[in-house]
């Protein structure tokens, strides 16, 4: 996905308003945002959220989740926040 569709580059949009414009185009959302549900509402969005927990810094280090990750997609709903480390 083209992240230009969503205007995630424009500077100065909330990430609230993030969320909001991918609503009901994706399934789920994967982030390294460990406090994006301490800042955020989201009880109230239609996709699940991933939280990716470890400290990562590398590409490397995020396709090490891979295999979790997917797991979790399984049986992800859009509430609550889920946490993978």
């Amino acid at each position: 996905m083209n992240p230009s569709r969503f205007r995630w580059q424009d500077r100065g949009t909330l990430n609230g308003e993030h969320l909001s414009r991918i609503a009901g185009q994706f399934d789920a959302f994967i982030t390294l945002d460990r406090n994006l549900a301490h800042h955020q509402n989201t009880a109230k969005l239609p996709f699940g959220i991933v939280v990716l927990g470890a400290p990562l810094k590398k590409l490397e280090d995020i396709c090490l989740l891979i295999p979790e990750i997917l797991e979790v997609l399984k049986t992800l709903k859009p509430v609550p926040v889920s946490r993978v480390s």
